[in-house]
């Protein structure tokens, strides 16, 4: 999925780690298939409706909330930009394992919309409407962000960095959370998942409907 200098610079990074070439380029390719299965549950709605990734997230986040998610990704496509052009750059590895881990949290908000929230329909003229279904609260869905919040904190609540080597503490920005650290990712999509899921389903939100004043 993924056939890049950054890919093939960690797959020689685990050979030099111990592995054989074959084990290297397997872990690699397991790996972009673990990540496949989230990208493909929160891309089916861009074919399906004709819509980009910024206005999908209008249906999780609002319409001014979506500002949030597309800004998180900007900047991990910057980081991503200077690791192409610098590779090795231990700064900005360094400040993407910080950064890095927040898109998993939009991620899990967007799946647990659209697949469990929503059962996949949803509203299209409403996506640009201002005062629609999606408008929540002055464009802002206080649930996507708590989820957001939330699952934050174990994403990158681990970042850490080597003693006077980095701009993190050498325990973790969270200490018990220093564990996390090369999860970052994974955690938080799971944890804002289950929150958001739960937090919509006390809503009364479903199948891209809302009862009572469960949009707001």
């Amino acid at each position: 999925m993924a056939h890049n200098i950054a890919s093939w610079l960690l797959a020689s990074g685990l050979v030099a780690l111990g592995m054989d070439w074959k084990q290297a380029v397997f872990t690699i390719a397991l790996a972009n298939l673990i990540v496949l299965g989230p990208m493909l549950l929160t891309g089916h709605a861009g074919p399906k409706y004709g819509i980009p990734f910024p206005v999908l997230a209008r249906a999780s986040f609002g319409l001014r909330g979506a500002n949030l998610p597309a800004l998180i990704r900007a900047a991990v496509a910057c980081a991503r930009f200077g690791i192409q052009t610098w590779i090795g750059g231990v700064g900005i590895f360094t400040w993407l394992g910080l950064v890095g881990g927040l898109p998993g949290t939009v991620a899990g908000i967007l799946i647990a919309d659209y697949w469990i929230a929503r059962r996949t329909v949803l509203d299209l003229a409403d996506l640009y409407r201002p005062g629609g279904r999606y408008w929540y609260a002055g464009g802002w869905n206080w649930r996507a962000v708590t989820a957001f919040a939330v699952g934050g904190v174990p994403a990158i609540g681990g970042s850490h960095s080597e003693p006077g080597k980095g701009p993190f503490p050498s325990d973790g920005l969270v200490p018990f959370l220093k564990p996390l650290a090369d999860y970052g990712w994974a955690v938080g999509l799971v944890s804002s998942l289950v929150l958001y899921a739960l937090l919509m389903g006390r809503e009364g939100v479903t199948a891209g409907r809302t009862t009572g004043s469960a949009g707001r």
